[in-house]
């Protein structure tokens, strides 16, 4: 923990997950994987009246030796102000493996501004949200597999 002025400072760290069936944070911050799919990891630092907050993104993936046909994406819920952008990722294992495409339930509301091939495992999206609402984001894979996520335009 550092102060306004960047020196190291004492405070009191609570740690917690967003969604502990995805992963667990220990008292020292320790990250424990639970189940699939995506959580914060939260830090709250206190020092007598002063407060601050800070989180990061955890994903958890299928084991890459899983044979199970898996398709995600991360993260599966989240609300967007309208003008950001925010790249969603696809995580797939098994027979789910394949090409992938993107697209939005509707448009008026978000659209993919970019989308991007890694792997036959990995592909990553771009979605900007445009004005109020929501909408579902698909992910298909050439192998027949699909998976969404909500996003919320508040």
């Amino acid at each position: 923990v550092y102060s306004p002025n960047g020196d190291e400072t004492s405070a009191q760290i609570d740690w917690i997950a967003s969604d502990s069936t995805v992963a667990t944070v220990s008292r020292s911050g320790t990250v424990r994987a639970r189940g699939v799919g995506a959580t914060f990891a939260v830090a709250r630092a206190s020092r007598g009246s002063n407060e601050a907050t800070d989180s990061v993104l955890v994903t958890v993936f299928p084991s890459h030796t899983a044979e199970q046909a898996v398709l995600i994406v991360v993260p599966s819920e989240v609300n967007l102000t309208a003008g950001v952008a925010l790249t969603l990722t696809s995580y797939a294992a098994g027979a789910a493996r394949g090409s992938y495409s993107w697209s939005v339930s509707d448009s008026s509301i978000a659209r993919v501004r970019s989308q991007t091939g890694i792997s036959d495992r990995l592909a990553e999206a771009t979605i900007e949200a445009i004005s109020r609402g929501s909408v579902q984001v698909r992910v298909q894979s050439t192998s027949g597999f699909s998976a969404v996520a909500n996003v919320r335009v508040p």
